[in-house]
């Protein structure tokens, strides 16, 4: 991290840049700025994976004879169903040949548990 802000002031004082960042005579290059300033927030605040986690999907036994059809690719990794729970109703419509249901949000109700 020193490091980095070491080369940020070094840069500065090549270009000929006040504290403000306002040219004295010299000329800043935006692109070096930009990049130095990129890795020093990556080391500040760096970025993480978003984990993938398997969503064990299943059908109220009561709605059985509503919803037909079986869930035959349980667990669901949450990468290949997308980050809404819509995509995870229409995952369900699409894997039960509920093709009616995939374009209406308010026709099923997804509980969480």
């Amino acid at each position: 991290l020193a490091a980095c802000v070491a080369a940020v002031r070094e840069h500065v004082a090549a270009a000929g840049l006040d504290g403000k960042g306002a040219p004295q005579g010299g000329r800043a290059d935006p692109a070096a700025l930009s990049f130095l300033f990129e890795r020093l927030c990556g080391l500040v605040c760096p970025e993480r994976p978003e984990p993938d986690y398997p969503l064990q999907l299943s059908k109220a036994p009561t709605q059985e004879e509503f919803i037909r059809g079986a869930m035959t690719k349980n667990p669901y990794m949450k990468s290949s169903l997308g980050p809404l729970m819509r995509d995870v109703k229409n995952r369900i419509c699409r894997d039960l040949d509920m093709v009616g249901l995939i374009e209406d949000d308010n026709g099923m109700e997804l509980l969480v548990a």
